[in-house]
This record gives structure tokens, C-alpha cells and sequence, in this order.
């Protein structure tokens, strides 16, 4: 698991925050133009930051035509340039380890001068199982470009520093007590909760009701009332809470850099930090450090580089079609990519797909793909003057040499199952041809996100039923796979509760098994107040915990009844 959920705020149509929770298959659906592609798009826009400090993008990495974010003035909501786009990226890391920095060789043994410190670094990291990185970015009236102006990172769902843009030489960065640092000696944790949350939470309370301001601060809200709890402890004679007492936090220190953003392959270089005096310390507080603040960062960075994306239109290849040669993953975005993956398959890569594409069991669509060899030969080469004039014999034609000199070409070819014709990609239906690069993405990708608008197009119901299939098969055999749909298909998502069902029942078939904690189900609605978004729960029977506003396509009712 890596990216586990991504949080937007004043982007495109989205005003207030909305927290979209990533799973193995996440489904965002709603009416057109009501918000979906939006959550796409932002995850587009912290690629662009984390990969290459874009702040003011306008095409994307992975957008190829099919995405224009049109710089921050078009993507920032209401083209409000006094407003502060804030993105936020949580991380599962149970089984990710954060980025090393510290001193120490490729083999991973430390440098002597810390071995004091080893046990206490160790058993700090070897606590971290989540982390979150939070950029807030805005317009410089001064400079006319985007800056980022804010960096939170928080490990185990709790705020750890902030680095904040001063707009001058030098960037400030605050450290928040702990429990994570509890055992390193960075801070003195007299007061043991994690306070700092309180002290944020005071921050925002009064700019925004907490009951909306809960999306940003996550499950933090959750223990609030533990910290008010604990906050009793130190109310004086008058009620009057003394914040002072109940809050660790260091700042005052700087950064050698002048943006709130990290440079993710670079060490954070401190000036005149607390621990200046401190020998082995100093050495063990700038590498944990570094692990903590910069180490999400990384990961997210990492991650959103897997990030493959279909737009809602893919083309088909024309007629003589040459592959590009040069990797370039923005034409995944119009389906072109996944045309020049089957020019370029094996064998093996295209018995997989026709499997999908013709079996019962798969998506019985009545076309497979063919992939056929040739070689060209010229019309007055000396070999075809040959053939043409039954010469083929004579003793100075070396026939095996001259084929094999001649280039292996490629053909992809569809045939008709039916019919049993070959047909070029430019002769078949629209369903097959947009349908046919959401079946190579899926079983090309083992790792990362793939993001696809509308799968279902132009495809009758059978099939739409049946990607539900391809999907679930997925996820099972590469855990580390995950699909973003954006989509209005009924039949996709009673496929996905059936499975549910049946795997509850125990009667699902092999690697179609589908429990609730694999799906994550988004309604989308634009209001007067931007984007709401609603989270729509399964429980184990296939059933939905709760209601779609509006209802779940009620359209099926209001037909029928």
C-alpha cells in the first residue's frame, strides 16, 4: 500500500475540503461536470509538484492532450488568486520503509559517530506505519508565479514540523513534539500526548467551524476530546487554559533554502539549529530529521510516478501505424500507448489478452488480437525478379540468405471470431476499440495507480459487467495495484457488490474474491458552495450502508415503476 488517500481543497470546483480515501478499486461517480475528473486532476497537479516543483502547470507529466490544467490562475477554484490551494497525500507505510539520511555507506552500517544513537534511530523508525505531506500553495502578486508557501508532514496521523516560505533568504521550519521522537532526545516530552494538534486546531478555529475544518485535520479530530481531557490538567484558578504549558514545539530555525517546498534529493541543511553544540547529536537530530520531513515526500514522489492515466476518449492508430520507439507515458492518456505495447507484446502479453477478450470467463467480446510477423520485399529487388521470373533454382540465388537478410515486420491485426476475417484496428467497432486499451493497461500495470475516465464507453452492458471482473482479478494477483474509475455504469458497480456477496458466502470464483475493504465508492455533486462529496459504504452482503443523494440511479426506478 503506498498513497492511501489525497485531500483537496480551492482546486478546480472544489472548494472546501474533500478527502477521497484511495483503495484497491476507487469509484467516483456523479453527474457530468459534476467533480469527478477533478480528483484525477489533482493527482496530475501533485505529481507536478513533487516530480518537478510545477507549480503552474498547464500540460501534465501523464496528461499527454487529454489534460490542460491551464496554469494556477484556471486551476485555483472561482480563478480566485487570493485563495490557497492546499493538497494533501496520506501514506500507508506498513510495509514501505522512508528514504535513509543518514551518514552511512550503501550497505546500510552506520557511521561510527552515531552508534551512540543507532538503538533509539531504529526503534523511532521501525514505529513510523503512516506519514502524511501537505503542500499549500499561492499566488506571489510580487513575482506573478504560484509559490508554495507551506510543507506539514505528519507521521502517524499526527503533525511532526512545518516549513513556511518567509519570503525572505532564508524558510522557517517549526518542529512539534512527538511520540515519535519520544525516545531520541530531540525533544523533552514532559507533557506526553501529542500536543501540537491542539495548538494547530486553536490556529483554524477561528477562520473555519471545526466541523469543517475536520477533513483537513483527518482523525486527528478524533482524539480531540482526549486532548481537552488532558487540558484540564493545566486550567488555572480563572478556567483560563495556559496553551504554553500544554504545547512542545520548537521553532525559530531556518532553513538554508528560500521555498517551503524540500529539493527531495537534497539534505535539509539547517542554520544554527538547537543542536548545534552537540557532536554525535547533531549528526543523529539532521539525519532523523531529514528522514521524517523528506522521507513522505520521496514516497509520494515515488508513487505518483506510477500513476498511469486514460482519458475518456482513446483513439485508434491509423492505418500504418509506426510505434514510438522512446517511452512516453502521456500517450497512455488518449490509448495510443497501449496500440504501441501490442505492436511491441510477446507472445505471452498477447495470449493474456485474448483471454479477456474472447473466453466466457472473460469479457466474451467475439474479437482476439493478432500479432503477425512479415517480411517486405521490394518489387525490383533481385529476390522478387526472381520469383517473378522462376529463378528461384538457379545455383547464384542463395534463397535462405536473401529472406533472412530482408526486416522482420509487424502486423496487429482483429479478427473476427465470427466471421473468422482479420480486420486493421481502424475496421472494428468504437466498443472494442475503447475498451481494448483499458484491457491492456490493466494487465500491463502490476504497480501503482491507473486512473480511467469512463471505462465502460461505447461497451453494452455484458462487457461492462465483465471489466468489473478484470479489475478484481487484478488487484488480487498485484496488491500493489490500484484503479481510479471515473464512471456512471450501473452494471460495473453491481458486479463489484456481487462479488462482495459472494465472498462472503464463499462462493465467488478463483481471484474474484471482492470484500468491502477493497472498494471505495464517491458521489460527486457540484452545490452552490463547489464540489460535495459523499462516501458511499458496502457491507458484507453487497449491500449499501448508506444512501446516494439523489438516490442510486433512480432513474432504473422511475422507468420501471
Amino acid at each position: 500500500m503506498s498513497i492511501s488517500a489525497i485531500t483537496i481543497e480551492n482546486f478546480k470546483g472544489i472548494k472546501d475540503p474533500v478527502k477521497i480515501e484511495l483503495k484497491p478499486i476507487t469509484l467516483l461517480f456523479g453527474p457530468n461536470s459534476a467533480g469527478k475528473s477533478t480528483i484525477v486532476q489533482a493527482l496530475h497537479y501533485a505529481r507536478e509538484i513533487f516530480a518537478r516543483a510545477n507549480l503552474n502547470p498547464d500540460s501534465t507529466i501523464a496528461g499527454g492532450k487529454s489534460i490542460n490544467l491551464g496554469g494556477f490562475n484556471n486551476l485555483v477554484y472561482d480563478n480566485d488568486l487570493s485563495r490557497e490551494v492546499r493538497l494533501r497525500l496520506d501514506l500507508d507505510l506498513e510495509e514501505v520503509d522512508l528514504a535513509d539520511f543518514f551518514v552511512g555507506n550503501s550497505s546500510g552500517e552506520r557511521n561510527g559517530d552515531i552508534s551512540d544513537w543507532k538503538n533509539g534511530v531504529f526503534e523511532c523508525l521501525s514505529k513510523v506505519n503512516s506519514a502524511w505531506a501537505e503542500c499549500t500553495i499561492r499566488w506571489d502578486e510580487e513575482v506573478e508565479t504560484p509559490d508554495v508557501i507551506s510543507y506539514r508532514v505528519g507521521i502517524n496521523g499526527f503533525l511532526l514540523a512545518k516549513i513556511e516560505n518567509s519570503h525572505s533568504e532564508f524558510t522557517e521550519v517549526t518542529f512539534y513534539s512527538h511520540d515519535i521522537l519520544k525516545d531520541t532526545k530531540l525533544f523533552d516530552l514532559d507533557y506526553q500526548t501529542r500536543k501540537d494538534l491542539l495548538k494547530e486546531f486553536e490556529s483554524q478555529q477561528s477562520l473555519t467551524p471545526p466541523h469543517e475544518y475536520s477533513e483537513m485535520l483527518d482523525h486527528e479530530m478524533d482524539v480531540l476530546d482526549h486532548y481537552e481531557r488532558e487540558l484540564e490538567l493545566y486550567t488555572d484558578k480563572d478556567g483560563d487554559s495556559d496553551i504554553s504549558k500544554y504545547v512542545d514545539s520548537i521553532d525559530g530555525i531556518f532553513l538554508d533554502q528560500e521555498s517551503a517546498l524540500p529539493k527531495w534529493d537534497e539534505k535539509l541543511e539547517f542554520i544554527e539549529p538547537f543542536w548545534e553544540d552537540e557532536n554525535d547529536g547533531r549528526l543523529f537530530h539532521e539525519g532523523l530529521l531529514n528522514t521524517l520531513i523528506l522521507g513522505p515526500g520521496l514516497i509520494i514522489r515515488e508513487h505518483l510516478a506510477d500513476l498511469t492515466y486514460l482519458g475518456p476518449i482513446r483513439d485508434v492508430p491509423p492505418r500504418n501505424h509506426i510505434p514510438s520507439l522512446s517511452p512516453d507515458e502521456s500517450l497512455w492518456a488518449s490509448g495510443v500507448a497501449a496500440w504501441d505495447l501490442l505492436y511491441k507484446s510477446n507472445a505471452r502479453f498477447i495470449d493474456d489478452l485474448n483471454d479477456w477478450l474472447s473466453e466466457e470467463e472473460g469479457l466474451d467480446s467475439g474479437y482476439s488480437v493478432e500479432l503477425k510477423e512479415y517480411r517486405e520485399l521490394e518489387t525490383e529487388s533481385p529476390l522478387m525478379l526472381a520469383v517473378l521470373q522462376g529463378r528461384l533454382l538457379d545455383e547464384d540465388i542463395n534463397l535462405r540468405e536473401s529472406i533472412t537478410k530482408l526486416p522482420i515486420k509487424r502486423r496487429l491485426l482483429i479478427r473476427d471470431l465470427d466471421s473468422n476475417a482479420d480486420l486493421s484496428p481502424q475496421d472494428i467497432g468504437v466498443g472494442i476499440s475503447q475498451v481494448l486499451p483499458v484491457v491492456v493497461a490493466a494487465l500491463h500495470k502490476k504497480i501503482g495507480i491507473v486512473a480511467i475516465e469512463q471505462p465502460e464507453l461505447h461497451i453494452h452492458p455484458a462487457l461492462q459487467v465483465s471489466l468489473g471482473d478484470l479489475f478484481i482479478e487484478r488487484i488480487r494477483k498485484y496488491p500493489d495495484l490500484f484503479f481510479i474509475l471515473e464512471t456512471h455504469s450501473e452494471h460495473l458497480m453491481l458486479r463489484f457488490l456481487r462479488r462482495i456477496r459472494e465472498t462472503s458466502e464463499q462462493e465467488a470464483p478463483d481471484n474474484r474474491d471482492l470484500f468491502p475493504g477493497d472498494l471505495s465508492i464517491y458521489f460527486m455533486e457540484k452545490g452552490e458552495g463547489g464540489i460535495s462529496c459523499t462516501n458511499i459504504r458496502v457491507d458484507d452482503e453487497g449491500d449499501f450502508v448508506d444512501h446516494w443523494p439523489k438516490g442510486f440511479f433512480a432513474e432504473r426506478a422511475e422507468e420501471l415503476f
